[in-house]
């Protein structure tokens, strides 16, 4: 077996063990038994049990990128690629965190640093794809970068991590917000690129 595909192994049976047990009872063991590896195999690639859970959320976010990218590719008018990537880029986070038990969302909140120190390297992704968008919409566009990077910090008011268990409950009202918001901020940049 090749090194990549054990490493990709472990990272999805983390993610199958913690949303199954939760993360502080998920065990190293639990995850090399669910990948079919034992423990010693585990630790050749990850050191930690928060190593694991730091790679399986960097793995989320790869396919989160590709989500976004390919809600953007599905529109050929580049204002409406831009509107449904920001929207997609809120609701998919939003649905991701639907499926966490409240319990599993708590103790991965207890482990924050990890989560927190990936979040301005995901934030600058995240802007460098709506940059592309943006100048889609608006060629040579000179505050591309910037705008792209307020667009991101924007949104980001509608973090799963930025809103209570109550709010996360409403869904509704949450898609609803999030609509208003894009196409706000999309509106906002398509008259400023029009002045």
């Amino acid at each position: 077996m090749l090194q990549t595909d054990t490493r990709q192994q472990l990272i999805e049976a983390t993610g199958r063990m913690i949303l199954r047990l939760g993360y502080q009872k998920t065990s190293v063991a639990d995850i090399a038994g669910e990948a079919g590896l034992s423990r010693a195999t585990a630790y050749l690639y990850f050191s930690t049990k928060e190593a694991m859970l730091s790679a399986w959320l960097g793995h989320r976010f790869q396919q989160f990128c590709r989500e976004l990218r390919e809600t953007a590719r599905a529109w050929s008018d580049p204002w409406q690629a831009l509107e449904e990537a920001l929207k997609a880029r809120i609701l998919l986070r939003l649905e991701r965190a639907s499926r966490f038990h409240q319990n599993t969302l708590h103790e991965i909140l207890a482990v924050r640093e990890a989560v927190l120190s990936a979040r301005p390297e995901q934030q600058a992704e995240e802007a460098r794809l709506l940059e592309e968008l943006i100048l889609r919409a608006r060629p040579g566009h000179p505050g591309a970068a910037q705008t792209a990077h307020v667009l991101v910090l924007a949104t980001d008011c509608l973090r799963p991590s930025n809103l209570s268990a109550e709010q996360l409950k409403d869904l509704p009202a949450l898609d609803r917000q999030a609509k208003q918001l894009c196409a706000f901020l999309v509106e906002s940049l398509r008259l400023g690129a029009s002045a």
